[in-house]
């Protein structure tokens, strides 16, 4: 190979290198989009080292059902193990997106109060945690969604099977309690600094199908699915 067909050739790696690079983001989001079942929209895109990804007016949702999010930024940093792929993202500006068709929840009831941090009409000002990949489903790890009114940490499961497995612990301001009947307050809330209040809860079930379990210490419950 001459001298001129190697710099043509170097040339040639170099630019495919550079338009990899620059394309990574759409290629690999479209990649997992189409294997996961997932509609994936977003403005503006950008990756750092193939490791680390910048998105500007992010939306996903699932195909099947429509719930899903949208989020003004988002900062996804892939990590990668042996047999398994992880990632640690940051949402900023978020919004849920529900079924259609879904009526927002109201605080009148056990399912109600649980139901509410899903609501869409709520903006979260950060939502982070960690998010892995496994044959059967995904693994949710220190999940924090942050409001005005409502905090949210989630650990659990979702399975490929569209059930859920998941430890929840919900924070509620007192502009959300003063809402909440009494009964209830007294009952199945905790006393938290700063006059917020918190209900723990484990969610298991089908999330697609008409009713999951919730329960906690003092109850257990089959009620109609708390889709976000």
């Amino acid at each position: 190979m001459g001298k001129r067909t190697r710099y043509i050739a170097a040339a040639a790696v170099l630019a495919l290198a550079a338009v990899l690079y620059i394309f990574a983001a759409d290629i690999m989001v479209r990649a997992f989009a189409a294997a996961n079942g997932l509609d994936i929209a977003y403005k503006d895109a950008g990756n750092v080292w193939f490791t680390r990804f910048v998105f500007a007016d992010l939306r996903v949702a699932e195909r099947k059902s429509g719930v899903g999010f949208s989020a003004e930024a988002a900062d996804i940093r892939i990590r990668l193990r042996k047999g398994s792929i992880s990632a640690d993202f940051n949402f900023r500006g978020v919004r849920l997106i529900r079924e259609k068709g879904a009526r927002e929840s109201s605080y009148d009831s056990i399912d109600g109060l649980v139901a509410s941090p899903f609501a869409s009409s709520w903006k979260y000002e950060t939502i982070s945690g960690t998010a892995e990949r496994r044959e059967d489903g995904l693994i949710l790890k220190d999940v924090r969604a942050v409001s005005d009114d409502i905090r949210l940490s989630v650990n659990g499961a979702l399975h490929k099977d569209a059930t859920v497995d998941a430890d929840i612990m919900i924070y509620f301001s007192p502009n959300i309690t003063r809402k909440v009947p009494e009964e209830l307050t007294k009952v199945v809330l905790t006393d938290e600094p700063e006059g917020w209040k918190s209900i723990s809860v484990k969610l298991n079930g089908n999330y697609l199908a008409p009713s999951i379990q919730l329960s906690s210490k003092l109850f257990r419950l089959n009620i109609r699915s708390v889709s976000p």
